[in-house]
């Protein structure tokens, strides 16, 4: 009897706590001017996440810090998940690091909410991670890399000492021992590297539901 009851306290326990994080994180989520939004803006921010690509798009998570338009003041110090479209013209790669300072161009907007009952909502699941904004920029010439210096802060030492080598030893291990489509596969659910996914897979994965998986995977 103890433990079954041990067992649903601490279950009890991980919804409390789950529910106060997420209404302390949308209750400490900055107020953005909605001028602001859906509109071309250069900002300048740094790179805080391991950075991903798939296909012609790379994506990261970007600390705004200066938004290069003196019409709008940005409160605090938001995060933006940013996708970077390469294009045709750009020929040359940049190398987007964790820790770098950035400038870029590109139109910032809100996740979509949901729309129907039922529906999965985008913004939600965002804003319970801390991320209120997202940016669109759309080739390489709207990208300007600043600064490749790490801070030398405790959680700049931690990613560059544990967290990226440690996901750069599975990529590795997972080459060398499964390969092919199937390594790639286990690399989007293990830490959301999805760049070698077929697009037959990802479309299946969307198609049956399930593509939050990779989703889940990459912002854990």
């Amino acid at each position: 009897r103890v433990l079954p009851f041990l067992s649903m306290s601490v279950v009890a326990l991980v919804l409390v706590v789950g529910a106060g994080k997420y209404r302390f994180d949308a209750s400490s989520n900055p107020i953005i001017p909605e001028a602001a939004l859906k509109r071309q803006l250069t900002i300048v921010g740094r790179i805080i996440e391991s950075v991903t690509t798939m296909e012609n798009k790379t994506r990261f998570l970007f600390r705004l810090e200066e938004v290069r338009d003196s019409a709008f003041v940005l409160p605090s110090q938001p995060t933006v998940l940013v996708t970077v479209v390469r294009q045709r013209k750009d020929t040359a790669d940049i190398p987007f690091r964790y820790g770098s300072k950035v400038e870029l161009r590109g139109q910032l907007y809100r996740p979509s909410a949901e729309r129907n009952p039922g529906e999965f909502n985008s913004r939600a699941y965002y804003e319970a991670q801390g991320i209120l904004l997202l940016m669109r920029v759309r080739g390489y010439r709207s990208v300007a890399i600043l600064d490749s210096t790490i801070q030398g802060g405790g959680y700049d030492w931690l990613m560059r000492n544990i967290v990226l080598p440690v996901r750069f030893y599975i990529l590795s291990l997972t080459d060398q021992t499964i390969g092919g489509e199937e390594g790639e596969l286990l690399k989007g659910i293990f830490i959301g590297e999805r760049g070698g996914i077929p697009y037959s897979t990802r479309v299946a994965f969307t198609n049956s539901g399930i593509a939050h998986l990779l989703a889940v995977s990459w912002s854990n």
